[in-house]
């Protein structure tokens, strides 16, 4: 009998581990049809957050590798939002999801990366998550 074991996460971030997410995030700029980005912008967190929980996100040994993702995916997502808005884009009958639904997905981001940002202070993180959870 020929036994297989799963081979550890890495432990830390690497340019492999986050080189789809980049490729893309590249790739959603390159779009010509605000739709079509905002899909792959779809796809790019979906990649992120998949990385996320394989390796244990965030982690000290490339909090700002971590950051810099996170930055990126949030300013592209708000990037989106204004031209679907600025071109009165359906989004949900072009790319299947809601205004809403974008927004919520950006301020999660903002929360990763300002609770990276902060100290380990329980109330602090408390504080944000109800801020966000008004909006």
């Amino acid at each position: 009998m020929n036994e297989t074991t799963a081979l550890p996460a890495p432990a830390c971030l690497t340019p492999f581990d986050y080189a789809p997410v980049m490729r893309l995030i590249e790739e959603t700029r390159r779009r010509r049809d605000i739709a079509q980005a905002i899909v792959t912008w779809q796809n790019a967190v979906t990649v992120f957050k998949q990385t996320e929980l394989d390796i244990g996100l965030p982690n000290d040994d490339d909090r700002d590798g971590y950051l810099a993702i996170v930055c990126d995916l949030r300013a592209s997502g708000y990037h989106l939002l204004r031209l679907a808005a600025a071109h009165d884009i359906d989004l949900e009958k072009e790319s299947g999801i809601t205004r809403q639904a974008m927004r919520s997905i950006i301020a999660e981001l903002e929360l990763n990366e300002r609770c990276e940002l902060m100290p380990d202070d329980p109330d602090a993180t408390r504080k944000i998550a109800a801020y966000f959870a008004e909006k």
